[in-house]
């Protein structure tokens, strides 16, 4: 399957501390496409962020392979990648016009219903510093065609 465009519904919600959670919703334009690597199938979902996010020269690219592994790639005046693996603690760097910063993201869970149609995705995932939890956060793609 070549690159299909496509309809998403973001939503994220975090929970930094003992805040009540914060949560947004961006509904936005993108594309849907196969991964392949090896034996193993998977899709990418790229999208461009928006004011609402605070990152309005950003462009945001999700790579997932089943249950089991995701990654966040943004581009753009800010510069992210987070890689998930279900239970497993990963070290991520998160770049911004300051400088640079490593944060450990552990993986809660990866659930995945993508199929050439659309599907939804929903990582769920903490996010420490230093060994300190900094926030609990879920994101939930919901992708349709257009």
């Amino acid at each position: 399957m070549k690159k299909k465009n496509v309809n998403i519904v973001l939503r994220s919600t975090s929970v930094i501390a003992d805040s009540e959670p914060e949560t947004m919703e961006l509904i936005t334009d993108g594309t849907l496409e196969r991964l392949e690597d090896g034996d193993r199938s998977g899709w990418r979902v790229t999208y461009d962020d928006a004011e609402l996010t605070g990152l309005v020269n950003s462009s945001t690219t999700v790579s997932c392979f089943g249950n089991d592994t995701a990654s966040m790639h943004r581009t753009g005046d800010l510069t992210q990648e987070l890689v998930m693996e279900n239970g497993q603690l990963r070290r991520c760097l998160y770049e911004t016009e300051y400088g640079s910063m490593l944060f450990g993201v552990y993986t809660k869970s990866i659930e995945n219903t993508i199929s050439d149609e659309g599907g939804e995705l929903k990582l769920s995932y903490s996010i420490e510093s230093n060994g300190d939890l900094v926030a609990d956060n879920r994101v939930e793609l919901s992708i349709t065609g257009r």
